[in-house]
């Protein structure tokens, strides 16, 4: 692949990875709503819906759990690795000089007056275009200065103990069914909550960093406990809204 090529499949690799942290967060919004707050959760204690409501509880972790871990899959087999959207493989993308130098050219570009604009300006100010021009590539430059931390922050969410357990308990029980199971690194409640804090914000940083897009979640975040907590207060039939 060309340098261009990869320059393209990383942003591929990252629209698809922001893609799955929201609905992380949509499945962490109603899963949490659910599980953490007691009006919905005693309601349906002791009752003949408690089984129902524990399988959907039950199965919005499964889900949340499989969303997370399959963001760190990194693949051996070559043929699976190209065709698998994770940060594993987009780090190793910016790993290369001459895609991250592609990217940072087109981030000068994106910042670059083009089109009527810039034939305006060079014809009414051109000092002011030559001004802009210089502020794009800094900024530019800036942006890709970020790989290096990146590629810290990476380092140090791939040794997280809260990826260990889910992905143990990702590969023993969802995967596959495995007859002898690690007893010594329980999945806990919470666990995949901390960890989706902490991949948003690395990708949240890596939007920031390719894609000049300054987003931290926060949005989806409310909307998503708000849809959350009106599905349940429904479900619930207390407070229900109409």
């Amino acid at each position: 692949m060309t340098p261009i090529e990869k320059a393209d499949k990383v942003l591929t690799i990252l629209e698809l990875v922001d893609g799955n942290v929201r609905h992380a967060y949509k499945l962490c919004s109603y899963f949490c709503r659910a599980a953490y707050k007691n009006d919905v959760k005693n309601s349906f204690d002791q009752s003949k819906a408690a089984p129902g409501y524990n399988q959907v509880v039950e199965s919005l972790y499964f889900e949340l759990i499989m969303t997370l871990v399959r963001l760190f899959d990194n693949l051996q087999e070559e043929k699976c690795s190209k065709n698998t959207a994770s940060i594993p493989e987009l780090m190793s993308l910016l790993s290369e000089p001459e895609v991250v130098a592609e990217l940072q050219l087109r981030s000068e570009q994106r910042k670059t007056p083009t089109g009527n604009l810039e034939k305006e300006l060079k014809s009414s100010d051109l000092g002011f275009l030559e001004k802009l021009k210089v502020k794009a590539k800094q900024s530019a430059c800036i942006e890709t200065f970020q790989f290096k931390k990146l590629f810290q922050d990476f380092e140090k969410l791939k040794e997280s103990h809260f990826l260990s357990r889910l992905r143990t308990v990702r590969n023993e029980l969802f995967a596959h069914t495995a007859i002898e199971r690690n007893r010594n690194n329980p999945a806990r409640y919470g666990d995949a909550e901390k960890l989706l804090e902490m991949t948003a914000q690395l990708v949240a940083n890596l939007n920031s960093a390719i894609r000049s897009l300054h987003d931290d979640y926060k949005g989806a975040i409310k909307t998503w406990q708000e849809h959350a907590n009106y599905f349940w207060e429904k479900i619930d039939g207390v407070n229900a809204v109409q």
